[in-house]
């Protein structure tokens, strides 16, 4: 089996592995969804696998078509279980996926790749905003793993021997969103315990730590 088959296939199965417990997170009421960012997910995926079938372009495709698949399913619960939906940042994201859109029909299938993306990236700030303002609303074990099929993903493409905009901008973007989803939540996380102390202790050994933790082996 190729290099590149077993890459895309890894990909693909963290990719569903991924949406399970964020998925089962939502439904017990843990986590909150964006709704606005989910529809506009859903809605870039669909343009974005139209147009790389349109133009034969299917390496890459897997991690798309997986997440079309998991954000139908994340946005039928965030309707329920979601948050937002009138902030001022949804209607700002939800008018550039609408820009979006008027790309993909107006430019082709590479304006769909840059509008979608652009969407996109506009949709995680709508999540990231609804996360500084709700702390602890998001499946962090999720966005670790969608962000290691997106790395894996990426890994392909060189492997591929297919390095365009279309194959690299999905995977880039996946890893880069989940960094920033994961590093406010850090910090979150850090400002809630400040009584944590800020060094390492271990026997006879004294190493400085991030502020935020601290583990006594020497208990």
């Amino acid at each position: 089996m190729a290099t590149v088959t077993v890459l895309a296939i890894i990909s693909g199965t963290l990719a569903v592995v991924q949406a399970l417990p964020y998925l089962r997170s939502t439904i017990q009421g843990r986590t909150k969804p964006s709704r606005v960012a989910c529809g506009i997910g859903v809605v870039c995926n669909i343009c974005l696998v139209s147009s790389m079938l349109l133009s034969g372009n299917t390496n890459g495709l897997v991690l798309p078509m997986v997440f079309l698949v998991t954000g139908l399913a994340t946005l039928g619960l965030s309707i329920k279980y979601g948050i937002g939906g009138l902030s001022k940042m949804d209607i700002l994201a939800g008018s550039v996926a609408a820009l979006a859109i008027a790309a993909w029909l107006l430019m082709g299938p590479n304006g769909a790749i840059i509008g979608t993306n652009t969407a996109q990236a506009t949709a995680l700030f709508a999540t990231f905003n609804k996360l500084r303002k709700n702390p602890g609303t998001e499946d962090l074990v999720s966005w670790a793993i969608g962000g290691t099929a997106a790395l894996v993903s990426l890994v392909a493409v060189p492997v591929s021997g297919v390095v365009t905009m279309s194959t690299l901008v999905l995977p880039v973007r996946c890893v880069l969103s989940c960094i920033a989803i994961l590093t406010l939540a850090f910090f979150q996380y850090r400002a809630a315990h400040p009584q944590v102390a800020r060094e390492i202790h271990l026997p006879n050994l004294h190493i400085p730590f991030v502020k935020a933790h601290h583990f006594d082996l020497a208990a």
